[in-house]
């Protein structure tokens, strides 16, 4: 009984406390520049990754684009996609022809799932995982890209040209690092398949998930988005075979994937090109 009054003043104590630190909090996170929540941005002109060029030097489409059912656009989480098959003719092999098969989804906003990688869907869908996942360096072809003078990044951007458009296009931060995170599966019938994938993550190149989630979350950014790069291959032999073929069809198509994602320097500088709703 005699303790009473003084349990009740602690318990008065800590709400107190509780209800300042509350009432403090939004004021910090406002001074500190701090944005838990993120808006979403899309492309400029809102141009779809499903309007990719079909054809570059090299390299042609094969068959149609892939569509999702809605419910499993639901489960992609994205209406702005692409799966498409690529074919390259391999030159010093000329009876010798490459498929790549390229899925690619854009996310934007509050980004709250994991995003979809290889070793995760292919194994729930009864493709098995053989062995470990590499990150192979992928080598573009610096010759055909200039440096962009107009940003001031550490290190710097690269441009390269368009296909469709002769402009040149800001290709993502730190490209010199690109890597294709590469695993092999053998299929229900017993083919054996390559799989590898990057991210492009409010306009820096990374290779896990776990990286998307720092770079696309920056606490200072207003805006996020990301972007799952993907290619599975059953007709290269080794996964440096696959991230060649890559780093080819990267060098003629990253200008025009980087055309349908916010150019995130313009972004940083409070040029945001204007919403829409995918």
């Amino acid at each position: 009984m005699n303790q009473s009054p003084r349990i009740d003043l602690a318990f008065i104590v800590a709400a107190g406390l509780l209800i300042g630190a509350a009432a403090a909090l939004p004021a910090y996170l406002t001074h500190a520049k701090i944005r838990l929540q993120k808006r979403p941005i899309q492309p400029p002109n809102n141009l779809q990754l499903r309007s990719l060029p079909r054809t570059v030097p090299g390299w042609t489409q094969v068959g149609e684009d892939q569509v999702l059912t809605k419910e499993a656009a639901q489960e992609l989480g994205t209406s702005n996609y692409l799966t498409r098959v690529y074919r390259q003719s391999d030159v010093e092999a000329p009876n010798k022809t490459h498929h790549i098969e390229v899925h690619m989804a854009y996310y934007t906003g509050m980004i709250n799932t994991v995003p979809h990688v290889p070793e995760r869907c292919f194994v729930a869908a009864g493709i098995n995982l053989l062995g470990k996942s590499h990150t192979i360096p992928v080598e573009l072809d610096f010759s055909r890209l200039i440096l962009d003078f107009d940003s001031d990044k550490d290190p710097p951007i690269w441009r390269g040209r368009g296909s469709e458009i002769p402009n040149r296009y800001r290709l993502p931060h730190r490209i010199e690092n690109l890597a294709l995170r590469v695993s092999e599966y053998k299929a229900p019938n017993g083919d054996t398949l390559l799989a590898g994938y990057f991210f492009i993550a409010n306009g820096t190149v990374v290779s896990s998930a776990d990286e998307v989630r720092l770079q696309a979350f920056h606490l200072q950014a207003d805006y996020a988005y990301y972007t799952k790069v993907q290619f599975m291959t059953g007709s290269a032999e080794t996964p440096e075979e696959l991230v060649a073929l890559v780093a080819d069809l990267l060098d003629e198509l990253f200008p025009e994937i980087m055309r349908r994602m916010p150019d995130w320097v313009e972004v940083e500088r409070g040029n945001v090109p204007s919403e829409q709703h995918i």
